[in-house]
């Protein structure tokens, strides 16, 4: 794919959701419409180096996710189905035919979106997570924590004990102390900390999510997950070695791109996508 001449608009540019929700993103560049859904805890900013990438091939709407970022805050009948109506209305903003990638959650929520939005023509989804790890002793500790202003046992709780647990127990189990120390200098850290105020709502609002495979059974998959795929997933068994071919029957669609793993390397992100939309 050419790179294309950059025709951006500042951040900070919005549009209102269909219950009224300001949700803020950003566009860069110019080509194909690419619609890109952050992960979990974090905002729009997480993407880092690999927008400006992305935005030499593809005009970009990075937004940031309700709760998150710049957009409005969770309103209290927060639920999930809200953010599938937020990024179907980004790409009717985008216009299509629309790329949509969204990393970890945000995989879920625009494979979602994708059902809602008639101009999506390619999913590409990193990481979908499952939720079985956020219990209800784990929502009361994160609300305790939340009221106490004890964020950094907030994001120890969910960065540390959840997704660390979850994806590589064994080292959890016997060296947490240097895990956390770690992961107070990360990025995910960082971004999860502007965000805080919001994980308790988004915690409760993935608790209730079921995969429903029968949902997609008219989209194809293309492509795997990397062999070194982390933990189980929606899409393919405890290995990560699965792909969404085998949970959804082929027929007319949006193409699906499987990625397993996420390192956060710029290029990797920019290969993958233009891989499934060339």
């Amino acid at each position: 794919m050419n790179r294309v001449a950059d025709d951006s608009t500042p951040a900070g540019t919005s549009f209102l959701s269909r219950d009224g929700t300001r949700i803020d993103y950003e566009r860069r560049g110019s080509g194909p419409a690419l619609v890109l859904v952050h992960g979990g805890f974090v905002d729009r900013g997480f993407w880092g180096p690999s927008l400006p990438l992305l935005a030499e091939h593809f005009t970009v709407y990075a937004l940031d996710r309700r709760g998150h970022g710049r957009s409005d805050p969770y309103p209290a009948d927060h639920s999930l189905e809200r953010e599938y109506e937020d990024v179907a209305a980004l790409v009717a903003v985008a216009g299509g035919p629309v790329t949509v990638l969204g990393h970890s959650s945000g995989a879920i929520v625009a494979m979602h979106a994708a059902k809602r939005a008639a101009d999506v023509s390619h999913l590409v989804l990193y990481e979908p997570p499952r939720f079985d790890a956020f219990t209800s002793a784990v929502q009361a500790q994160l609300r305790v924590s939340l009221a106490a202003g004890d964020y950094d046992q907030l994001l120890a709780t969910v960065l540390v004990d959840i997704v660390v647990g979850t994806t590589n127990p064994e080292v959890l189990r016997h060296a947490r102390q240097q895990v956390l120390a770690g992961a107070r200098q990360s990025q995910v850290w960082a971004a999860s900390l502007r965000n805080v105020q919001s994980i308790p709502a988004e915690v409760d609002s993935y608790v209730g999510y079921r995969f429903d495979p029968k949902e997609f059974r008219d989209r194809r998959a293309a492509g795997q997950p990397d062999s070194g795929a982390r933990g189980p997933g929606p899409w393919g068994d405890a290995r990560g070695t699965g792909t969404l071919r085998a949970y959804c029957a082929r027929g007319p669609g949006a193409q699906f791109g499987l990625a397993g793993r996420y390192s956060e390397q710029p290029l990797l992100v920019l290969d993958l996508v233009v891989q499934h939309t060339d």
